[in-house]
């Protein structure tokens, strides 16, 4: 009985073990490389159809018999005799390279992986992998070519340092021949503290297998090292050495580190993606009251002020952008500075930006003064430059004086063509203007007098005064002209004053009686405004004294007049340094106007006046004019305002509901917290903007729409979909009203609720979204797709139904169709490779305004590609439908799958939104209650409590218990709108209608 249990068990294992093999041979075959099996003795027993064609042996010569040892050339026999013994005695054997021989004698590299094939704990023969190296030799020729011709110091080693291979340059610099280095350890070269520290280097390369790179100086000469870690195709690890002589690279950086600091100039550098100082002189550093190092890795706008570093940010972005230098001057803690911003590109492409800033503060006063000097003269300033003396400036008062309308009709002309032929003495005016100009260059100045002559042809007597300037360098002349007519006429009209000065005495005697009675008249009624008026008024010294003032002053002051004539006003300011900025402001422009400042009264009470000072004349002195007006009341007034706005705005913060708001440009101008909690976009980053260029806005055209129609009287809803920063969408069911100030048209506000729960709840399909369908069979989806098509979708079509069904299931219906197959078929599209398949679908979904696409049979897919590979396309054709705004539906038997694989399919795609509403019974009663408060929701019609007891002709009291019933079956919701409750109904309830009505 036990023997024949034992036979049992021994055929079921036979059986497997050659169904094994099977499964074995027919995988080896698939494979790209070569692939073996030997007996105890080397003979091959099994070779895959690679190994047939790359060494050129038929069937039948295999069947005779081949050793593996003969597929080797005769150099690596007794090496591979070696390995194999080692194999078959069960020791670990690295992968080798070999030279392979073919049956014609051709020859090619491989490197072969081995290893036993154990039967009964005994070795029994070999199996192996044989690789074909002879792409990669050809590669290391290259490889070998550039290695010997570079520059660069270059060697590979091995983990304990032994050198593999060096190039010219690093036999060079070790002072050893390319042959007297391989083999030899960098001890045998080098001293053991330099290779200590340079293996430790190249093992954290190896280990972290990742690139290590230093600076060293050795041999009065800088190097660049870079240490890579490489496993070979044997999986052997080693490190390539690169080491780069920068010793010149080092020479100009210290010589540019010198200059960087004697520089007389601040120079500085600001990498481009922080603003973050590199480096910094000391001159730099000190004109912002620092040292270099605490500013070098800090951000430059840390030592500007924000509006500064603003305006600098701007040109150095420029500058950037441009690839060009910009130039500005800034002014900063009192002192002007010349900036020059040099963009700079590293080789590795890195930009940053080098700052040269100069301090002109010094040239700037001079040319301020000079300047100022120059354009408010008087006087007619004019410059001349040499050889040939012409005017190349002149101030205002030098082109009114020759009637020239600006510098450039002025700058046109010379001296003597702004004078006539001959001077009063007789001289040609253009050789005596030279001779005047030669005696002030060597003299330094020369006074004369002259006549002139305007552009118009007027002669006018003048004396001038040339005086010789330097400026940058070059030496001018400054010709100073004073137009003397004037002076010569009041001359003449002194003396013939004179002579009626006396007759005219008299005369103004009596005149001087009628004023002086005048005069008394007009302070008559000058006093009975200034006591009358409504603001308080008053007269006081430039020492403060108070001389006068209203009855309006003292109800303000609440001092009288006598007693502000001995206190003055000086003490009525509730901050004294108000009166002190006042004071300043006084004395600088001789006038104060609409100067808002806190006063306090004789009782301390503290107001807020607007107050006025004018300068005047006080019977011959100087005293100023001061007009109080209190505007208490109208800064309550308008705290109030900002109040009541402030509270406007916590309402609409406040509001569960999302309400924003556009002006007449369709610019925002409102966005609630709820808007902001509900798509993570702030309200700096909404309000201000065109609601056409904002991401948050899903159909921007079909808002602007919206909004016009609401301009136009329409009282209807919209559902508005949001994307939200985090790229899901939101549905918010929102009603509009326009915005208006008096009768003028402002904008429009919007007012809506989430009902996204509900639009996925009750059957709605998303776009940007993929569904997933797991119906067994496909008519359901078939009947879901054709629904989006009749509802002006365009359909895609993807799937290895049959052909002839297709045809009946869109008989009348315009669908792309795509056929899953290898085979081509006329008449039909035929796609077979997952990733052409994705490029389809982006390529359909991106010509069309509302696409639709089914993608089914995707176990076709998985029968011919690996999962993953089915996976990675599923995660892109997803990422197109998002990008697209299209649907996709894809239809899958989970039967099919394991459950890890439906499970990470299921977690890419949503599952298909809801149609059901649970079975809910309803007495014809309450379902026309239902149908009514429908019918008047969608006219956007407020429904009340008393209105449904009308429309019904039920007691209060009855419409209560049934609208409570509703309410219970989660079929209306009610809310209080004012005073009145307002019913409408939910998303259940109009499902349930829907369902209803259908039936």
């Amino acid at each position: 009985m036990s023997k024949k249990k034992n036979k049992k068990h021994s055929s079921k294992d036979s059986s497997s073990k050659n169904e094994f093999k099977e499964r074995h041979m027919e995988f080896a075959s698939l494979l790209p490389e070569i692939v073996f099996e030997t007996d105890a003795k080397g003979n091959i027993v099994y070779a895959n159809e690679i190994a047939f064609k790359s060494f050129g042996y038929s069937r039948k010569e295999f069947d005779e018999g081949i050793n593996a040892i003969q597929t080797l050339a005769p150099k690596d026999r007794d090496r591979a005799r070696k390995s194999i013994g080692k194999i078959m005695r069960g020791e670990k054997v690295d992968a080798n390279e070999y030279t392979a021989i073919r049956k014609d004698g051709s020859t090619f590299p491989v490197a072969i992986h081995s290893a036993p094939i154990i039967y009964g704990n005994k070795p029994v023969g070999m199996m192996g992998v044989m690789v074909d190296l002879s792409n990669l030799k050809q590669a290391e020729q290259k490889y070998r070519i550039l290695f010997d011709s570079s520059p660069d110091l270059i060697a590979e080693a091995d983990e304990e340092g032994n050198f593999l291979t060096v190039n010219s340059a690093m036999a060079k610099s070790l002072g050893c021949s390319i042959d007297e280095l391989i083999g030899k350890n960098g001890y045998d070269v080098l001293p053991k503290e330099v290779v200590d520290k340079r293996l430790q280097i190249a093992r954290k390369a190896m280990k972290e297998n990742k690139i290590q790179e230093w600076s060293d100086f050795r041999a009065g000469r800088y190097f660049y090292n870079s240490y890579v870690p490489i496993v070979d195709v044997v999986g052997k690890k080693r490190i390539q050495l690169i080491a780069r002589d920068i010793t010149e690279q080092k020479s100009v950086e210290e010589k540019y580190k010198r200059l960087f600091d004697s520089f007389p100039d601040g120079i500085c550098e600001v990498d481009e993606a922080g603003a973050t100082i590199i480096s910094i002189n000391h001159v730099m550093a000190k004109n912002f009251g620092c040292k270099p190092e605490d500013m070098i890795g800090k951000a430059f706008s840390d030592f500007l002020p924000k509006k500064l570093y603003d305006y600098q940010y701007k040109i150095g972005r420029k500058a950037l952008d441009k690839n060009k230098i910009q130039e500005f001057e800034d002014e900063r803690a009192g002192r002007y500075f010349y900036n020059t911003f040099v963009p700079i590109i590293s080789k590795n492409g890195k930009k940053y930006i080098q700052i040269v800033s100069r301090d002109v503060t010094n040239r700037r006063r001079a040319e301020l003064k000079y300047r100022t000097l120059f354009e408010s003269s008087r006087d007619a300033i004019m410059m001349l430059s040499p050889p040939s003396w012409a005017f190349i400036a002149g101030n205002p008062s030098a082109f009114k004086m020759f009637n020239a309308k600006n510098e450039k009709e002025f700058t046109a002309s010379d001296p003597w063509t702004l004078s006539p032929e001959f001077q009063p003495d007789g001289q040609l005016s253009s050789e005596k203007a030279k001779k005047m100009i030669e005696k002030a260059m060597k003299t330094g100045s020369n006074f004369f007098e002259w006549t002139h002559k305007k552009l118009g042809g007027k002669e006018f007597p003048a004396t001038v005064l040339l005086t010789k300037i330097e400026l940058e360098g070059k030496q001018l002349l400054q010709a100073t002209v004073r137009d003397v007519t004037k002076q010569e006429e009041i001359e003449k009209s002194l003396r013939e004053a004179h002579d009626e000065l006396e007759k005219r005495v008299k005369e103004r005697t009596a005149e001087l009686t009628e004023t002086y009675e005048k005069l008394q008249e007009s302070e008559r009624k000058y006093r009975l405004l200034f006591d009358v008026s409504p603001v308080g008024i008053g007269v006081v010294d430039v020492k403060g004294n108070f001389i006068d003032g209203n009855a309006a002053m003292e109800e303000m002051t609440g001092y009288s007049i006598d007693e502000l004539k001995s206190k003055g006003l000086g003490d009525n300011y509730a901050n004294p340094d108000d009166r002190k900025r006042l004071v300043k402001e006084l004395q600088k422009k001789g006038r104060v106007r609409d100067w808002e400042v806190k006063l306090k009264n004789k009782a301390g009470e503290v107001y807020y006046s607007i107050v006025d000072f004018e300068t005047i004349d006080l019977y011959g002195r100087k005293g100023y004019i001061t007009i109080q007006r209190d505007i208490s009341k109208q800064r309550d007034y308008e705290q109030e305002i900002i109040q009541t706005k402030n509270r406007l705005q916590n309402v609409i913060d406040g509001a569960s509901e999302i309400i924003l708001a556009v002006n007449q440009n369709n610019n925002m101008s409102t966005w609630n917290k709820t808007a902001e909690d509900v798509t993570h976009y702030k309200q700096k980053q909404i309000v201000g903007k065109n609601l056409a260029k904002l991401k948050v806005f899903d159909r921007p055209k079909e808002l602007e729409e919206y909004i016009k129609n609401v301009y136009d009287g329409y009282v209807g809803g919209l559902d508005l979909i949001l994307r939200t920063r985090l790229g899901s969408k939101k549905i918010f069911r929102v009603h509009g009203s326009i915005i208006e100030k008096g009768k003028q048209l402002q904008g429009a506000i919007l007012i809506g609720y989430d009902v996204t729960g509900d639009s996925e709840a009750h059957g709605k399909l998303l776009p940007g979204n993929g569904y997933l369908l797991t119906d067994e069979n496909i008519k359901p989806s078939l009947d879901l797709f054709v629904g989006l098509i009749t509802s002006e979708h365009d359909g895609l079509f993807i799937t290895r139904t049959s052909l002839n069904d297709i045809q009946n299931t869109f008989p009348s219906i315009d669908v792309d169709i795509v056929y899953l197959s290898q085979e081509n078929i006329k008449g039909v599209e035929c796609i077979y490779d997952p990733n052409t398949l994705a490029e389809k679908i982006d390529e359909f979904t991106s010509k069309h305004s509302k696409p639709a696409v089914l993608l089914d049979r995707i176990d076709y897919l998985l029968s011919n590609f690996s999962f993953g590979e089915v996976m990675n396309v599923l995660y892109k054709i997803n990422d197109i439908i998002a990008r697209n705004n299209a649907i996709l539906l894809l239809r899958l038997n989970p039967l099919i799958l394991e459950k890890q694989q439906f499970m990470l399919i299921k977690e890419e795609l949503k599952p298909l939104p809801s149609k059901r509403v649970e079975d809910i019974e309803l007495e014809d009663t309450l379902f026309d209650i239902l149908t009514f408060v429908y019918g008047q929701n969608k006219q956007n019609v407020l429904v009340s409590y008393q209105k449904i007891s009308q429309e019904f002709s039920i007691s209060k009291v009855t419409t209560g218990k049934r609208l409570s019933i509703l309410k219970d079956k989660n079929l209306v919701s009610i809310k209080m709108k004012g005073r009145l409750k307002s019913v409408s109904l939910t998303g259940k309830g109009e499902a349930l209608l829907n369902r209803r009505m259908a039936v």
